[in-house]
């Protein structure tokens, strides 16, 4: 048969035609497969913020017939590759700003109850000012492809088995028919630049075969560039990672990480994302992120709203928000947020701020060309993203993302961030700047307020922007300002801000610290009972005219403050846990500073198999470690308590103020306490909850039950004095007058208690 095939090219914002053929064939019965050329000269690329696109089209019609089959398409023409130690974008150095999704949608996981949710997800992030979405744990929907390339949005793309395919004698087969099978449906958008083919892959067999899959990839696409393993958790840094479109083999030319760490951020971590990277190499940080918590009570109803209510998603976050629920009695938490929705709000709403200490380190680091956020989306159940499972924005977190991608940013940084009066601290500020600002001189000015908008520090100073067409380059980060002073204020929060007097625009520019001057500090006066040995404490003590005496067991007849440290030659056992629990219940007051006082016994290994044998009471719960990978992260809260006097408190924790004093150690699922003081919920991923101080009543006295490391930072952090001189001043007002009777079943109650 005798056909004719009409191709034409043509720009899709104009439609004329600029290159067209027609082609005879002699078309056999089945399936068949012919190749024609369409030039067109000097292509307009395809860009970010012009994604320019043509349009070819097929006609086949047979000879003498006046019916035709048609089909069009676009393509567009870019080039994106790793060179001279930046991304570049036809031929321009880009800093990626990438962010992934694995397109969960709620109630129907992988098909959306409203196809718009998907679709939402890339204009989101085109606005916030992303340049590349990565597809993670799964390709695209093609529709989300073609907006990509509408919008001008880059795309990474992976396969369904680029994570956690179990190895077997069929795994390599079916990774590499899967990413055979990527490449084929998608190669023709011009959106894709990237194509990913592991993501945090321990390595073994699978990683093997995917080195070894780099010859089958060209041969089905030689024009992108390609990516080994995401997050390279194979740590076998002499096998390269990258592949530049046109190259057969793997090379080294960037390096690449997922360092999530716990929060709030040690100024270690900050001082690991200024620096990552090996030294004389390009970095890209390809996953980073704070989330939030779920919203439990919002998301229930959301399903049930959207017909969802009979489905596993909506039973497993209802059995989440009937524990919190629990929780909510069980910490009085109304008298802190009125409503569970309240706590909601403000806990997802804290997210914003608290990714600004990451993100701020990691764009002033010089070696970093890129930076992967986790995530565009809460996915796999979970709090990680910008936006929730049903796509609505989380307060603030549009804005802070837009401030902290943009091209031209500040960065500045204050440490320690929480001082004594007079202490020196190191001040800092980073300039960003992806070519956004032109060479030359500007006048800037670096302040510092106070919070009555007072000037305490005032430094004009002239940033030179050096000339990007030098070789090498000058990194998109540039260190403009670091200072030692003598942080000579008064007690309060301060600002420390930068500014261009003319000549730029740019965001971030602030960072927050605190001092406490000594003299603001409240007087202790009572007598302190040492049992266990802190010679530490002891002298702070005497230094500040506290009476100190050790356990005297012959001492009854009075009420006590009994401090309990860990002796250093074993552990109380339960003669002294009774004795010290008869004390409290005359009505002393006995603050644990540790929990390991409580361990019952150790078996031969060393484990604790009743970590909390000796706690005084009923329900003696867990020692836990709260999960805190960084992303999935608790928040911490108090109410107002006389502990915390003095202190920002009365909700969510401050990550500044208490930066150092929030351990992730707990103790979970123990009696009601009399006072919760400081309490970590993890509603970010599955639900948890735990206490990190807290009072408790025991016949006419209490104990207090602390995991803080109070003892730790004493004369370095002025929380930990703070917190020490609240809970000795509470324990003398507890214990004022004469030793109390022991109620009359206050034995029974005791062996309740397992003492």
């Amino acid at each position: 048969m005798t056909t004719s095939l009409e191709l034409a090219v043509a720009p899709c914002k104009r439609g004329e035609t600029i290159d067209m053929a027609v082609v005879k064939l002699e078309l056999p019965p089945g399936s068949s497969t012919h190749q024609a050329g369409l030039q067109v000269d000097n292509p307009k690329l395809w860009n970010l913020n012009d994604p320019n696109l043509y349009r070819v089209t097929a006609r086949v019609r047979k000879d003498g017939s006046a019916s035709l089959d048609e089909l069009s398409t676009t393509c567009g023409f870019r080039d994106f590759r790793i060179e001279d130690g930046y991304f570049r974008l036809n031929g321009k150095r880009v800093f990626l700003r990438s962010s992934h999704t694995g397109n969960h949608c709620p109630i129907g996981l992988q098909l959306p109850h409203d196809p718009d949710l998907i679709r939402r997800d890339l204009l989101s992030l085109k606005v916030m000012g992303f340049n590349i979405v990565r597809f993670s744990l799964g390709v695209a929907v093609r529709t989300q492809l073609d907006l990509c390339y509408e919008i001008g949005l880059m795309v990474c793309e992976e396969c369904y088995g680029g994570w956690y395919l179990r190895d077997s004698a069929k795994a390599g087969k079916y990774f590499e028919d899967s990413v055979a099978g990527m490449i084929r449906r998608d190669r023709n958008h011009p959106s894709i630049t990237l194509w990913g083919l592991l993501n945090e892959n321990f390595g073994g067999p699978l990683f093997f075969r995917a080195v070894d899959s780099l010859a089958m990839i060209r041969e089905l696409d030689d024009t992108r560039l390609v990516l080994l393993n995401d997050g390279r958790h194979d740590r076998m840094l002499e096998q390269g990672a990258w592949s530049n479109p046109g190259q057969t083999i793997w090379e080294d030319l960037c390096d690449i990480s997922h360092p999530y760490r716990p929060v709030p951020h040690s100024p270690e971590t900050l001082q690991l994302y200024r620096t990552s990277g090996r030294p004389g190499r390009p970095y890209f940080m390809s996953e980073y992120g704070i989330g939030s918590a779920v919203d439990f009570v919002r998301v229930v109803k959301q399903y049930q709203q959207f017909g969802g209510g009979h489905t596993e998603d909506h039973d497993f976050y209802r059995e989440k928000l009937d524990r919190f629920l629990l929780d909510w009695d069980k910490y009085d938490m109304q008298a802190t947020f009125g409503r569970p929705e309240d706590y909601f709000e403000e806990a997802v709403g804290f997210m914003a701020h608290q990714r600004e200490f990451g993100t701020n380190a990691l764009r002033a680091n010089p070696k970093c060309i890129g930076q992967g956020v986790s995530g565009a989306v809460d996915q796999g159940m979970s709090g990680e993203g910008i936006t929730t499972t049903f796509r609505e924005p989380k307060p603030g977190a549009y804005d802070h993302i837009f401030d902290a991608l943009a091209p031209l940013r500040w960065c500045l940084f204050v440490e320690p961030v929480n001082v004594y009066r007079g202490t020196e601290i190191l001040l800092e500020a980073v300039l960003v700047n992806e070519d956004a600002l032109p060479p030359g001189s500007y006048p800037a000015r670096l302040e510092i307020y106070d919070d009555h908008q007072q000037c305490v520090l005032d430094r004009p100073i002239t940033v030179e922007v050096p000339d990007n067409s030098s070789r090498p380059e000058p990194p998109f980060a540039m260190p403009v300002f670091s200072e030692k002073i003598a942080a000579d204020f008064p007690t309060g929060r301060y600002r420390f801000l930068a500014r261009f007097l003319e000549g730029g625009a740019a965001t971030g520019g602030f960072a927050d610290f605190y001092v406490t001057d000594p003299a603001d500090l409240p007087s202790v006066e009572t007598e302190v009972v040492f049992w266990g040995e802190d010679e530490a404490l002891e002298k702070w003590l005497n230094a500040e005219e506290i009476s100190v005496r050790n356990f005297d067991p012959e001492i009854t007849d009075r009420r006590e403050l009994i401090l309990v440290f860990e002796k250093r030659s074993g552990r109380p056992g339960r003669k002294i846990i009774r004795d010290l629990a008869e004390r409290i219940g005359r009505g002393s007051v006995v603050v644990f500073f540790s929990p390991k006082v409580f361990v019952k016994n150790i078996d031969w290994a060393g484990h604790h198999p009743e970590a909390l044998g000796w706690l005084p009471l009923k329900s003696k719960g867990k020692v836990e470690i709260a999960y805190n990978p960084g992303i999935y992260r608790p928040d911490w809260w108090s109410p107002k308590h006389p502990l915390m006097d003095g202190m920002p408190g009365d909700g969510l924790l401050s990550y500044t103020y208490y930066r150092g004093m929030l351990p992730d150690l707990a103790y979970a699922g123990i009696d009601k306490p009399a006072g919760a003081v400081i309490v970590s919920m993890n509603t970010s991923f599955d639900y948890w909850s735990g206490v990190l101080l807290s009072t408790h009543e025991l016949g006419a006295g209490e104990f207090i039950l602390s995991t803080m490391p109070i003892r730790e930072e004493l004369g370095k952090n002025p929380v930990a004095e703070r917190l020490l001189r609240n809970i000795l001043r509470y324990g003398a007002e507890k214990t004022r007058g004469s030793a109390a009777p022991l109620p009359t079943d206050f034995l029974d109650e005791l062996a309740e208690r397992g003492i």
